[in-house]
């Protein structure tokens, strides 16, 4: 049974002992890789191409192509959100972009992440998610 981040944290606060938890929970577990591995597996698991979603986040191409090679190792989180803004990925995967980039992840309980969120749910470009900050006097994302 999949649970959120809080019940898993509650639960291993809660054990007198570890034994069998990783096992009864590898399928929810983060596996370790580097940000392009992780933008290589969402290119495969969505049959899209590199300069595609580069196009699709307005990244400049030759910094866009650093990012996916792992030159760019850590970009900044808005250019992050331009990549997961361009699939379109999950607010889930969108998560696990920014974990994989170093990048603060998404709280909903800061204004504008709430309206990113709301955003990347609802599948808006790029150009829609800006216009949509900029009417809710939020930063875009540059």
């Amino acid at each position: 049974m999949k649970e959120n981040t809080s019940q898993l944290a509650s639960e291993i606060c809660r054990m007198q002992s570890m034994d069998g938890w990783e096992k009864k929970h590898d399928d929810e577990l983060i596996e370790e890789m580097s940000l392009s591995e992780f933008l290589d597996q969402l290119l495969l698991r969505y049959a899209v191409r590199k300069n595609e979603i580069i196009r699709r986040a307005n990244l400049d191409t030759t910094y866009g192509y650093q990012i996916f090679q792992g030159k760019k190792k850590t970009p900044s989180r808005e250019k992050l959100l331009r990549l997961a803004l361009a699939w379109p990925l999950t607010v889930d995967e969108t998560k696990r972009l920014l974990y994989y980039g170093k990048a603060e992840t998404l709280y909903p309980r800061v204004r504008r992440d709430a309206y990113l969120m709301y955003a990347i749910h609802n599948r808006f470009t790029v150009l829609e998610t800006d216009q949509y900050l900029y009417e809710h006097g939020e930063p875009t994302l540059g």
